[in-house]
C-alpha cells in the first residue's frame, strides 16, 4: 500500500467520523449539575454511614448486656453460650469447605 492510498483512507475515515459527529452531537453538562449530583451523593452516603454506626452499636450493646448478664447471672448459660459461638462457626466453615472440595 503506498502512502497516498494511505492518505486518501485516512482522509475518508476522518470524513466519516466527521460526519457521526455531525449527526450525534455531544452534549457536556455544566459543573453545577456535576457538583450537585456529588453532593447529594455524599448526603446519601453519610446518612446510610450514621445508620449503620448506629445499628452497629446498638447490636454491640446488646450483645454485650446479654453477655454480661449471662455471665453475672447463670455461669452455666455463658459457658454454653461460649461453647456454641466457637463451635457453630468451626462447623459451619468445615461444612462449607467439604461443599467446596466436593465440587
Amino acid at each position: 500500500m503506498s502512502a497516498n492510498d494511505e492518505q486518501n483512507t485516512l482522509d475518508e475515515l476522518n470524513r466519516g467520523l466527521r460526519s457521526l459527529d455531525d449527526l450525534h452531537p455531544v452534549y457536556t453538562p455544566d459543573l453545577q449539575w456535576f457538583q450537585a449530583q456529588i453532593l447529594a451523593e455524599k448526603k446519601k452516603l453519610r446518612r446510610r454511614l450514621i445508620q449503620d454506626l448506629l445499628l452497629f452499636w446498638l447490636v454491640a450493646a446488646v450483645i454485650f448486656t446479654v453477655t454480661l448478664t449471662l455471665f453475672t447471672q447463670s455461669k452455666s448459660l455463658y459457658l454454653i453460650l461460649q461453647a456454641l459461638a466457637t463451635l457453630v462457626p468451626a462447623v459451619w466453615l468445615l461444612r462449607a469447605r467439604k461443599r467446596v472440595d466436593a465440587r
